[in-house]
């Protein structure tokens, strides 16, 4: 294992209880790119074994493995195919782990996605009627991906209080009118009846001048 790193994720596998993954992203030395090493250890021995890696790619939003880096990187095994590996950075990798293919690639096309939200922190997995699940806790909220079926679902809303705000503004002439900045989640505000609602980015103080 190298001596620095930008970022580090650990695993284990239901199904292989005594196998931990280790998932470490370097900075690359070509400008703007970053690599991914993923390494298992075996108890008891200990011994490190090279899984998979992913050297110089360009850490992109939009291209496959995007935002695996520095800032994103939780990994989580499938509890019912021990080949299955889920990866978060920016999006969602779901890579099969003896062959390092990408079997599937759940990517946020836009900052309005109502399903996905970006910056994956945490995963958890669940199974249920012979399907597997997996919760994405991410800047956005939580999302459940239903592996079998591809059909990624926002959990957010009511009974799931979860969206912060940095600043909260409203306006003298128009009482009713009043709107918030979040972190990652954009503007939220209600002035002509419906609720309106701008997800690009981080807003932080707002101020309304009417």
């Amino acid at each position: 294992m190298p001596d620095f790193v930008e970022r580090i994720g650990i695993a284990v596998s239901t199904n292989e209880p005594n196998r931990l993954f280790i998932g470490y992203s370097l900075p690359s030395n070509l400008p703007n790119r970053v690599s991914f090493y993923l390494k298992s250890s075996e108890y008891p021995a200990y011994t490190i074994s090279d899984v998979f890696s992913k050297e110089d790619f360009y850490p992109g939003y939009s291209a496959s493995y995007s935002g695996l880096g520095y800032f994103a990187l939780d990994m989580e095994m499938s509890p019912t195919d021990p080949s299955i590996m889920y990866l978060g950075g920016y999006n969602l990798e779901v890579l099969d782990i003896n062959t390092a293919v990408t079997k599937k690639f759940y990517s946020v096309t836009s900052s309005s996605n109502p399903y996905f939200h970006v910056d994956q922190r945490v995963f958890k997995t669940a199974v249920s009627d012979g399907n597997t699940y997996l919760y994405c806790g991410n800047d956005g909220g939580v999302s459940r991906f239903d592996y079998e079926n591809n059909i990624m679902l926002s959990l957010n809303g009511t009974g799931l209080d979860n969206l912060q705000y940095f600043g909260i503004a409203n306006s003298e002439l128009i009482p009713e009118f009043h709107i918030g900045g979040t972190p990652d989640n954009g503007e939220i505000g209600n002035g002509t009846g419906n609720w309106l609602r701008y997800n690009v980015g981080t807003r932080m103080k707002i101020l309304l001048i009417l």
